[in-house]
């Protein structure tokens, strides 16, 4: 089928397969030999990998979103991608709808959402707001190029300087 995205764990493969509202999660351990379904609710459209850095979270983890608005919610493995749990620590804001993800090379992960940027320093157990100069604005994709995050708005594209949004 159509493979739209791709995520590496050493010998361990993910594959997202369809279109945004259908869409099926594979797993291969055997550096895509062969390949077996990963059970994950509602439709995925980006995936990526970030290491944890603390002693309890050394091991590779994987998190994806499935980013319909109807579904709106962010998932996390901790297992090399056997199970998949819901990350319930972000913001409690009303309306909340999920563009897409981004992770830098230090493993800071960021949400592109309806209320800006969210940002997690702890492999996405918290997550807090990261917009000051792009308050009010919608962020639909983000892209990280060697230090610098941009975001794709409602406005135009942004990016940070470490100083604030510009």
């Amino acid at each position: 089928g159509n493979v739209t995205h791709l995520v590496s764990l050493g010998d361990t493969l993910f594959a997202r397969t369809g279109s945004v509202r259908i869409s099926s999660m594979f797993r291969s351990v055997d550096t895509g030999r062969t390949w077996t379904s990963v059970s994950s609710p509602g439709a995925i459209l980006t995936i990526v990998a970030a290491r944890g850095r603390t002693a309890a979270s050394l091991s590779r983890t994987i998190l994806f979103g499935g980013f319909v608005p109807s579904m709106n919610s962010l998932l996390r493995s901790i297992d090399g991608g056997l199970r998949w749990d819901d990350v319930v620590t972000l913001p409690q804001l009303s309306d909340l709808l999920l563009y897409d993800i981004a992770v830098q090379s230090n493993d800071d992960l960021y949400l592109a959402t309806n209320k800006g940027v969210l940002l997690s320093r702890d492999n996405g157990l918290m997550w807090q707001l990261f917009n000051q100069g792009i308050e009010g604005k919608t962020i639909f994709r983000l892209a990280i190029n060697e230090r610098l995050l941009y975001a794709a708005t409602n406005d135009g594209l942004y990016f940070q300087s470490g100083a604030g949004w510009e």
